[in-house]
């Protein structure tokens, strides 16, 4: 996944711009963005130790589950928030006010991982649509809107 991130940024943006939300297409390399990105990785692999700390405990383990998967889920939707050139506590805002709709992106998400190799089909797809919603979204005069 991590070699295929600059095509992911790529293809939020392509879809950002097709669907008029972006007036050009131009991919860069920031400071910024890599900032936001060593600070969402740090918290992720924080997150990452505690979820699998507790994965071993019976029950607590379905949880682990789906926070690994909203965490996906928010990672597809990185790509965007990067396009739309938000800061890292706007995309967690973002985020926070939209968890039923991130919950059924994860959920969907999940089911791919059943399939071996069809999470890495689905991704660029996912990372599309999760373009076509951040506009859906905005479109409607959401309350986190960036």
């Amino acid at each position: 996944v991590i070699l295929c991130g600059p095509l992911y940024s790529a293809l939020a943006e392509r879809a950002l711009a097709e669907l008029g939300k972006k007036s050009r297409v131009h991919f860069k390399f920031s400071l910024r963005a890599l900032i936001a990105s060593i600070a969402k990785s740090a918290l992720f692999l924080t997150l990452g130790l505690g979820i699998f700390a507790f994965s071993f405990v019976p029950l607590i383990n379905i949880i682990a589950l789906a926070l690994t998967v909203m965490i996906l889920a928010f990672d597809t939707m990185d790509y965007s928030f990067e396009a739309m050139d938000m800061d890292l506590k706007a995309r967690f805002r973002y985020f926070s006010c939209h968890i039923p709709q991130w919950l059924g992106m994860s959920v969907s998400l999940a089911l791919t991982l059943m399939v071996p190799g069809l999470t890495l089909l689905i991704l660029p797809g996912a990372v599309v649509g999760a373009a076509m919603i951040l506009d859906s979204e905005v479109a409607l005069g959401s309350r986190a809107s960036p």
